[in-house]
């Protein structure tokens, strides 16, 4: 099976005994690093941060700890990426074993980035295309003006207000993410 989100994983590896719940509340400056350290150098399972303290949301770590769990996470999904990479490197090959190669182009276009709709902010133009998410902030491309923006997003990821920003990404790092 391939995940539709990071909880299906979350949940997958639960069930095979792979994840371990932290339920005290846990400070996210430094102390979850030392903890996600001890674990990774144990070989230890994945954690999930049930109550990180100043947020609303849970947080998880060591999902790729072992090649194992990472084999475990990709089993249905990696040789089909396998060879999407492999035709970026040659396209020429998926003329060479085009029955191989089938499935290459679906695998693509579902690797696209997310596209948000314009509304409540009107219909015109493609849309907002995340590029990335940073806690309650939301990086988007905004094809009407032609440039980066950030906005607030709420805990289910829902744009609060539209900003016309035109925030670089270099800015976007120093700003919202450094502080």
């Amino acid at each position: 099976m391939s995940y539709k989100t990071l909880r299906d994983a979350v949940n997958d590896l639960e069930k095979t005994g792979q994840l371990v719940r932290v339920k005290t509340e846990v400070d996210p400056n430094l102390e979850m690093a030392e903890i996600h350290r001890r674990v990774f150098d144990a070989k230890g399972p994945a954690i999930l941060f049930e109550k990180v303290k100043g947020s609303p949301f849970q947080a998880v770590s060591n999902l790729y700890g072992t090649y194992e769990r990472t084999d475990f996470l990709f089993r249905n999904t990696l040789r089909a990426v396998e060879k999407v990479v492999a035709l970026k490197i040659d396209p020429t090959e998926f003329f060479k074993k085009p029955l191989y190669y089938a499935g290459a182009p679906l695998t693509a276009l579902k690797a696209l980035p997310m596209r948000l709709p314009l509304s409540p902010w009107g219909d015109c133009g493609g849309g907002f295309w995340v590029v990335a998410r940073y806690g309650m902030q939301c990086l988007y491309y905004n094809d009407i003006e032609e440039g980066f923006n950030n906005s607030p997003v709420n805990a289910d990821g829902i744009m609060t207000s539209y900003g016309c920003n035109q925030t670089s990404l270099l800015d976007f790092i120093r700003h919202v993410i450094i502080g």
